[in-house]
Order: C-alpha cells, then sequence, then structure tokens
C-alpha cells in the first residue's frame, strides 16, 4: 500500500533482484482499494505506508487484520519517530522499515518476514495433520483413548519416552504423533528422525549415532556426523531398542544423563546435543535387564514416561473406525477409489470376531489384498462380494484362543488351591504360547509385574515353557 508510484516501482525491483521466490504483486493506494484486492486474494505479507494521501495509515492495520488475519504487515515510514513505530507494532504491525533504509537492510527485513511466515505456515500444517488421527490411534475405546492422551500430555515434556506393544500394533504412528504435538506445543518446527536398530548391523550401531573420524575403523574414509549431531533440538525415534549392544548402552545412558557424546575415534572432543528420546520395543527390557543384556540404569532413564499400545484384540470395539482411516492410504496404494460406506457391514463385524496376525499392519495387507481381489464393477472399482471366500484361508486372520481347560479338583483340596491351581495353568500355557514374559502378560491381560509376583509365588521357571532359548547370562554386566 503505496501512494509514491516511484518508490512502490523501486521496492519491487528490490524485491525482485534479491529474493529467490518467486513472488506475486498486488498493488493500492488507499484502503478501499486494499479491502477490494484482500476480499479476492490471499496476501502474505503487507507492506503499509505510514502515510498515505498525507493520511496517518496506523489506524488501518487492525482493519487490514480483520480482512486478512494471516497476513504479516510492515510499516514503512519516512521519518524516524519512535513514537509512531511504537503505536504501529502495538496496533498489530509485525515489524517496520525506514524507507530510506539502504537496500541490504531493506531485503533482510523482507526475508525475515516471509520466513516467519513460512515457518507459521509449515506449524499450521502439523496442526491439521495431528487433527487426523494416525491408524493406530482411530478409535472411541477407552483403552486406545486413554493412550491417545497420554501421548498428548507426553509430548509437553523433553523427558524419554518409552512405548511398548506388540509387533504391528502402531508404535512408529505413536511417536510421530507425540512429535507433532510437540510441534504445537514449542511453536516451532524441529527434525524427526528414525533409527530402525534392528536394522543396522551391530557392528555399525555406534558410529551411526555418535559419528565417527576419518581411519577411525575400516571403511572409515572421511569424517561423519552421528545422528545424536544431527537431531540436536530435535526428536530422535529409536525404534528396537533391545537390540541396541551394552557397549552403546553405556554411551547413551551418559547423552541421556549429561548431553555429551563422542565421535569414534575422537574420545578428546566432546560434542554436545539435547533432544526428546523416543524409545519402542516389542520385548521384555524387564527380563533382558535379568538376563543381564540391557543395562538396568538406562532402562529406568528410557522408561521415564512408559506407555503401552494395545493390540486389536484388546479393543475389537474400534474396528470399523480403524478400516476408515486404513482405507484411504490402502486404495491409494492400490490404484482404486471406494468410499468406507461401501465396506460391507458383515465384514467389519467378521473382523471384529478374529484375532489378526500382525495387528495394524496385518489388518492393512488384509483390506489391501480385499480391495486387489475382490470382484469388480463396470468401473474397475472392488464390490467385496466374495470376501468371505477370499478371507477363508487368510494367514492373517485367526480365531480367538479356545479357553476350556480341565482342571482335577480332589476330595480334599480346598476353593482356594483349586483356584491357585486353575491360575498356575492358565500361566504356564500362556508361557508356552510366548517368547516372552511381557508377551505373556499381554495375553493374559494383566501388568508384567502382576505376572511376575504370580510366577515367583507358584515357583514357575519360565525357562522351561516360553518358546524362545534363554540367552546366555556369561554375557551379562554389573552395574557400578
Amino acid at each position: 500500500m503505496e501512494d509514491d508510484e516511484g518508490f512502490r516501482l523501486i521496492t519491487q525491483r528490490r524485491i525482485e533482484q534479491h529474493l529467490d521466490t518467486e513472488v506475486h504483486y498486488s498493488s493500492c493506494q488507499n484502503l478501499k482499494e486494499a479491502q477490494n484486492i484482500l476480499k479476492t486474494d490471499y496476501i502474505d505479507l503487507i507492506l503499509l505506508d505510514k502515510m498515505l494521501k498525507n493520511k496517518n495509515s496506523i489506524p488501518y492495520i487492525k482493519k487490514l487484520q480483520s480482512l486478512s488475519p494471516h497476513s504479516h504487515i510492515v510499516m514503512l515510514t519516512a521519518s524516524d519517530d519512535t513514537r509512531d513505530i511504537a503505536i504501529a507494532l502495538a496496533e498489530g504491525a509485525s515489524n517496520y522499515l525506514q524507507k530510506d533504509a539502504d537496500e541490504k537492510l531493506f531485503i533482510e527485513v523482507i526475508k525475515h518476514s516471509l520466513y516467519n511466515i513460512a515457518k507459521i505456515k509449515k506449524i499450521a500444517f502439523f496442526e491439521k495433520k495431528t487433527d487426523q488421527r494416525p491408524i493406530s490411534l482411530a478409535g472411541s475405546s477407552a483403552i486406545i483413548s486413554s493412550a491417545r492422551n497420554k501421548l498428548i500430555q507426553i509430548s509437553k515434556t523433553n523427558l524419554p519416552v518409552l512405548i511398548t506393544g506388540e509387533s504391528g500394533t502402531g508404535k512408529s504412528y505413536a511417536a510421530r504423533y507425540i512429535h507433532q504435538n510437540r510441534l504445537l506445543f514449542e511453536n516451532k518446527h524441529t527434525p524427526f528422525l528414525v533409527v530402525n536398530l534392528s536394522a543396522l548391523p551391530e557392528s555399525l550401531i555406534e558410529s551411526e549415532l555418535f559419528g565417527h573420524v576419518k581411519g577411525s575403523f575400516s571403511g572409515a574414509t572421511a569424517d561423519k556426523k552421528g545422528i545424536l549431531e544431527v537431531v540436536n533440538g530435535g526428536t530422535l525415534f529409536l525404534d528396537e531398542i533391545g537390540e541396541i549392544p551394552l557397549n552403546v548402552q553405556k554411551k547413551l545412558l551418559l547423552v541421556l544423563e549429561e548431553g555429551n557424546f563422542y565421535r569414534v575415534g575422537d574420545p578428546k572432543r566432546k560434542l554436545h546435543s539435547a533432544f526428546k528420546l523416543i524409545s519402542a520395543t516389542n520385548q521384555d527390557l524387564e527380563e533382558q535387564v535379568r538376563e543381564g543384556t540391557f543395562r538396568e540404569d538406562l532402562y529406568m532413564r528410557l522408561s521415564t514416561f512408559p506407555i503401552h499400545m494395545p493390540n486389536l484384540s484388546e479393543r475389537r470395539e474400534d474396528m470399523a473406525e480403524i478400516i476408515e482411516s486404513i482405507l484411504p492410504e490402502a486404495c491409494a496404494k492400490n490404484s482404486v477409489q471406494i468410499p468406507f460406506a461401501k465396506i460391507p457391514q458383515e465384514l467389519i463385524s467378521f473382523l471384529k470376531q478374529k484375532n489378526i496376525r500382525g495387528n495394524l499392519r496385518g489388518l492393512f495387507h488384509v483390506i489391501s489384498r480385499l480391495l486387489v481381489l475382490s470382484d469388480k464393477d463396470a468401473n474397475g472399482q472392488p464390490l467385496f462380494d466374495n470376501w468371505r471366500s477370499l478371507l477363508a484361508h487368510d494367514n492373517f486372520i485367526k480365531n480367538p484362543a479356545q479357553k476350556n481347560i480341565n482342571v482335577a479338583i480332589s476330595s480334599d483340596e480346598s476353593l482356594q488351591d483349586a483356584v491357585q491351581g486353575f491360575e498356575k495353568q492358565i500361566i504356564i500355557r500362556a508361557l508356552k504360547q510366548s517368547t516372552r514374559q511381557t508377551e505373556a502378560a499381554q495375553k493374559l491381560k494383566v501388568p508384567v509385574q502382576t505376572l511376575h509376583t504370580k510366577i515367583t509365588r507358584y515357583r514357575i521357571d519360565p525357562r522351561l515353557y516360553l518358546l524362545n532359548k534363554r540367552r546366555n547370562k556369561n554375557h551379562g554386566y554389573r552395574n557400578t
């Protein structure tokens, strides 16, 4: 908004020469013309001359903002009256510029304003995405609502978070949800890095996390920044934390306690990084601590805020909402289009009653196969009329386990003894179907601490029943 055509052209030329982005202009000489433009155009930045036709334009600031609340306003002034500048800023201008300022300062102020606008747009984008709940958090059941609320509260702190749950329950979605909410609370954009420790060779985990210097090991042909340096100020998600080697665990603990670390091969140069750590695992870290394969002090630090992601069998009532959230991505990946309303209610009811191997991941595969293999209409879109035959022998769908256990009660046995014997049999059966005690606790729907107490009470040796062999204790350690 400038009534001096010469200055308007000079300003336009400056911006075109020094900004590395395309800019679209609209110009006007008074408030009425500005109002007409703002009714039809989306304007990010308004350059407002303090004097228009010899009239003070500071009162226009609030009127312009009422028409275009997202617009940033930079006041242009030919005087150095600090009182007018203060009034303009108090009215809502984001910055001011002397009209006779040198070109470099002029452009810097414009760039700074455009940078702030872009940053706010990015935050708004994340807010919009966060409102659309991730697949793993879709649903209205009490158990997922509680998990969702915990994730939001956890987002407000920089303390470590440990996400547990079976494979496919959406632990990585939960981690991203924490980060997205953190962006909103902090009102700034920060990096989010994901490291799947199970996908890295054990010999490279330390180098990837902490970085290395040239010549520190075979293949280190140049200095390399570690992930901890890159993520400084942001969020680091360590998936499959149970796979981290013991020698690296001690170094990670030092970072969490003091924020300091060293690159591999350079023990003299201390580096610093501050970040929010989110870890995830489907393993029983408490059992690994007892076995000596995971440091107890690191476990206590990682689990400052523990959160458990429930499996599908624990929230069957969410099935319809989960399928609705899965459908757009499944359709996009398989080049089909079908609204959720076309999914047969009988199919949803059928899936509710079944156990889905792989939880959310398995359900996504089930829906994807139905989209591809179902009979199609004239437009090539799935009809779902043959879903029963398609799912009759699906490897991802299982019937819930039968629960009948025969317990013989002797004539001289009390009710309490019978109940305890029955409970012991159930625990042993759960252990036989599990690889770790955490998994058995999940099957029994009890906290793992409760299971440990009962195992001790009934003198059950889990090593005799768990599917996997107990790890060798000789690789353990002692805290010092």
